[in-house]
This record gives C-alpha cells, structure tokens and sequence, in this order.
C-alpha cells in the first residue's frame, strides 16, 4: 500500500489556493519551528514576565514563577560509568511539554546537581580549578534550549554541598561563579535566572565562602558584576528564612519550606515581603493533598510555589513521568494555574487581558452583538471591517472574514459557500502543518538536530532504509530548513526561481497527490502528472541555490517524522495539537 501525508486526507475546502498564497503559508510555518531563543523571562515590580506577558495571567498564581526542582535531570556520577546520563536527560526532556502544560513556569537545575540517594556521587561540571566541564554543560544546555522552545525558564543553580569540596579552595569557587554566568551570557540564554548556591548556610558547603551570609553575599555581587543583565539569587535553609546581607543583594528570594508547617507558611512569607522582590520557593518535600496546601497557602501569601518529589525525581533511579509524578499535586497545579472564568462585555476596552475560548460545544468564542460593542470594546470600526471584507469576497469564490480582539470576535461573515460549519479543503496550506510538526520534533529529539534548521538530514538516523543509497548523492547536503523552504534542490512546479529570476526546469517535479507517494518523493519512481513524466530522482539545482515549489520536498520532511517518531503526520499532530487539552 502507497504510503501518502495523511493529513492531506481530511482537509478543509476553503477555495482554491494560489501559489502566492501557499509560499505564504509555508513561510509562516517555517517561522513556527524553533527559533535560537524563543522565551526571555524578566522581573517587573514583584511579577515574572515571559516574553513580556505577565505569568499565569487571568489565574490565582498570576505574576509568580511557579516550579519544579529537577535538579538531577542532568545528574552524572563519574564513579558509576555504567549510568546513562544523556538517557537520563532524554527522558527528562521528552516530558518537559507535559509538566509545562500542568503550568509549570520554571525548573531548577544544578551544576552539580543534588542528592541522588546515596553517598559518594560524584557530580560536577566544575573542575578543580572553577573551569566548566564541555560534557556536562552539553546536557545542560540540551535541557534549558527544550525549556526556552516550551515557553519555560531555568533557575540554573552553581553550587550544591555534597559536590562543593570539588573545588580546590575559594579563588576557584569565585572562577566557578565568572565561568558558569559568562557560559551563560555566551550562550545566549534569556530564560535563564542563576542561583548562586542551594541552600547556602548549610554547614555541609566545604567554603566559607559560600555558607557565609557575607561570603555568599559577596558572591551575589561578584555574579552581578560579571553579568549584570542576568536575575540572581541565593536560596535559604529549609526554615524558609534568608540572611539580610544576602536578601539585600538577591534581585529574587528563593526560601525553601521543607521544615516549614503550612500553617507557617503565611508568617515566612510576610517576613520577606519587606525587601519588596518576588518570592519564589524552590523547594519543598511535601507530596499529594500536603503539597497542595502549601502551594495554595504560597499564592495566597504573594509567593510562587516550588515542588521537590525527593523520592521520585530526585533519588536515582530518577522517574520523570510528568503530571503522573504526583498526580494529586499537578491536577491542582493545573487549576491554580489556569486562567479565570469568562469576562462579560460590560468590561471596557481597556481591559486586554489575554483570554482563550471554550470548545464549540461549551458556547465557543465570545461574540461583539453590536456597532456599538465593537467600538467600545474592540476598539474597531466596523464600517471599515465591511470595507476589507469587500476585498476578501474579490481574491476567492468562497470565503469569508472573521476578526478576533482582546478576546473577542467582534467580525464574522462569510460568501460563497462559505460558512462556519463548512467542511472545505485547505489544500496547501496542510504544508504549514508539516513544518509546524517538524518544529515540535525537532524540540523533543534535541539530539537528531544539533544544528537546528542547518541539520543535514538524510541520513540513516533521520530517514528509512528505503532512501538509501541515495538517487542523487547531493542529497547527502540538503538541511532540514531547506526542505521546508523549497530550497533543497527538489524538484517541483514550474517556474522555478534562482536568485529571484525565473527559470524553467525539465523534468518538472511531481504535484498533489501523486508527490505524496514515498516511493516517488524519494527519487525511485517516477510519476505521470498532467499528462507529462514527472521525477525527483535527481536535484534540479545544489541544495540552497534556488527555489522550485515542490510539494515532494515537504513530504520528504513528514517521512522523516515518521521514521523518528514512529507515527503518521495525523497521529502526532493529533496527540500533540490537535487534542492538545482535551
């Protein structure tokens, strides 16, 4: 049986589309795969901001950095070979997407990451001498790009007591701090924030440096100078209480409530809320209906909220099975988390808070009934709106407008055939969804695309046997960003464009369907196409060198989906789109 893009079978029709328009389509769904640095996390007043969006907006934990210590998601032991350590990360990657829909804003790390269970681990990325170890902060840096590609931000922590005698005296400690905040500058990272050293006061730091309120202190400064576009912070013991001298130079306070009664929680948070910075608990051991009452008397007090499952992720073997690591605590999360009910129209346009509809069925969009509504609220005129609906109804039979504003749907019309139960065909514009796809996986196996859209992809690891050997050997040059731009050599429709001037290619490549067969989108048969041959056995031009509409290219992107994911292109955007929430 001929293998096809599936999705493709079960598209809208919503008119025919134009090449034009399809270039467009599929420009807007290269742009949806990840880009170098997608989320930038700032402190404004007392509120976290992703991207400039307050956290959690419309929810009880509105403006708080709500998180989850995974401190040996990166976790090593240089005494035990035999741990899987890039395993280990993998599997804490491939859940990320998961805690992050719970509501989840940040995780901390660690560089030397935290007690697995056992004495004598030996789990650093610092040398002796405070220089940073290549092999470590690969994995580190594999975690915090799949965080900043789901919208999430890292509390990277330096320090760890157990790990600390690691270094050889305190001029290395400080070396450690400008190594590890420079790495991260040079890196790029904006979803970043530091923590200098967990739980600094403990006696088990092998530096004064470090477990002193003015050594720590002066870290804290040193960190800054170093870095001074980077948020840090130093967290407290598990009394939830932080030195003044350190709290003074913290631009984020980090208590930790592990010997800390929910019935106290109230009376911690209060003491600190006269440096008047944002409080973040990072760690606290409490499990199920306990955990939930500590996070709810947390928001409740102004302070964000910060799980430590010690047992399951934490203590080798480490477990990251997501919202099932505590099922109790994360279905609370969630709701903590989720925005607030449905507002009504009387609220003013002023009022932009962000809002996302229910389903169809539990009544849809929010709908502006009136010229007057949509003025007030929309800030839109709707005499204008049924001017650009007129040039709407001229580039297509069948169509229609609709306008969505601060929450609203303040226009909606339709011609033709169309209307808004119409079943239609989107045609090329399934292409985007393709490369929306790609972007996912292209987050969740980090390790297929090291270089990111510049990854050369056929290879055996991204493509089935049945690509190899290769029909034209510059295939072995194509990138991943190439095939989805239509700049990889593939054949396709006439004209073809090089340096922006048309030219003219014999044989063309393949269209519809007949470029969504494996076989045929591979190079290993040819297809008849409007009545001439039609192939892509061969490339028309080097990779990147021009331009040809090939529908075959972007098929090739869904095979190599399926044989890395191991499902169809419907199956995984389904179960990671399409049903996303429900």
């Amino acid at each position: 049986m001929l293998q096809c893009n599936l999705l493709y079978r079960s598209q809208f029709k919503f008119g025919q589309m134009i090449m034009n328009q399809n270039r467009m389509f599929l420009l807007l769904a290269v742009l949806a795969a990840p880009s170098a640095f997608a989320t930038q996390i700032t402190i404004v007043g007392e509120q976290w901001y992703v991207n400039n969006q307050v956290t959690n907006p419309g929810s009880s934990a509105e403006g708080l950095l709500m998180n989850v210590r995974m401190v040996n998601a990166t976790f090593e032991d240089r005494e035990k070979p035999d741990f899987d350590a890039e395993a280990n990360t993998d599997r804490f990657i491939a859940k990320i997407p998961e805690y992050a829909a719970c509501g989840v804003n940040a995780f901390t790390l660690c560089l030397q990451g935290g007690m697995p269970g056992y004495e004598g681990a030996v789990n650093s990325a610092f040398a002796p001498d405070g220089e940073l170890r290549s092999d470590y902060l690969q994995r580190v840096e594999r975690v915090v790009r799949a965080c900043d590609q789901h919208g999430v931000a890292v509390i990277l922590g330096l320090y760890y007591q157990r790990q600390s005698k690691i270094l050889r005296d305190e001029p290395a400690v400080r070396d450690g701090v400008i190594n590890a905040v420079q790495w991260i500058v040079a890196r790029g990272f904006e979803n970043v924030v530091v923590e200098i050293a967990n739980e600094y006061p403990h006696a088990g730091f092998a530096h004064h440096v470090i477990r002193d309120a003015a050594g720590q202190a002066s870290l804290l400064k040193l960190a800054k100078q170093t870095a001074p576009s980077l948020l840090f912070t130093a967290s407290g013991y598990g009394n939830g209480i932080i030195h003044p001298e350190v709290a003074a130079v913290c631009d984020f306070l980090t208590p930790h409530w592990n010997g800390v009664k929910v019935n106290d929680i109230p009376a911690r948070v209060a003491a600190l809320k006269h440096y008047h910075k944002p409080i973040v608990v990072n760690e606290d051991d409490k499990t199920d209906e306990q955990a939930v009452l500590a996070m709810q008397a947390s928001i409740e007090n102004g302070a964000a909220y910060g799980l430590m499952l010690k047992r399951q992720n934490q203590t080798c073997p480490f477990h990251f099975d997501g919202a099932d690591d505590d099922t109790v605590f994360y279905a609370a999360h969630r709701i903590a988390t989720s925005r607030a009910a449905v507002r009504s129209p009387a609220k003013d346009a002023s009022d932009t808070s962000d809002y996302f509809p229910p389903s169809d069925v539990d009544g849809g969009w929010r709908v502006l009934k009136s010229e007057d509504e949509v003025r007030r609220i929309a800030s839109l005129d709707l005499a204008k709106l049924d001017k650009a609906y007129e040039i709407a109804q001229q580039s297509t039979q069948n169509g229609g407008l609709l306008v969505v504003r601060h929450g609203w749907l303040a226009y909606e019309r339709y011609f033709g055939n169309g209307h808004r139960e119409a079943t239609a065909n989107l045609a090329s514009c399934g292409k985007s969804f393709t490369s929306i796809a790609v972007g996912m996986l292209m987050t969740e196996r980090p390790d297929l695309f090291p270089e990111g859209l510049d990854e050369a992809v056929f290879t055996p690891r991204h493509f089935p046997p049945e690509a190899f050997p290769l029909s034209d050997t510059r295939k072995a040059k194509i990138k991943l960003g190439q095939l989805l731009a239509f700049t990889a050599g593939i054949r396709g429709n006439n004209p073809c464009f090089v340096n922006g001037r048309e030219t003219m290619i014999e044989p063309p490549g393949p269209d519809g369907w007949a470029a969504m067969v494996d076989a045929v989108a591979l190079g290993r048969e040819e297809a008849r196409d409007r009545n001439s041959n039609t192939s892509t056995t061969t490339l028309w031009c080097e990779p990147g060198e021009g331009y040809s509409y090939a529908s075959s290219s972007i098929h090739l992107a869904s095979i190599m989906l399926r044989h890395v994911s191991g499902e169809e292109l419907e199956d995984y955007l389904d179960e990671r789109l399409a049903s996303y929430g429900k």
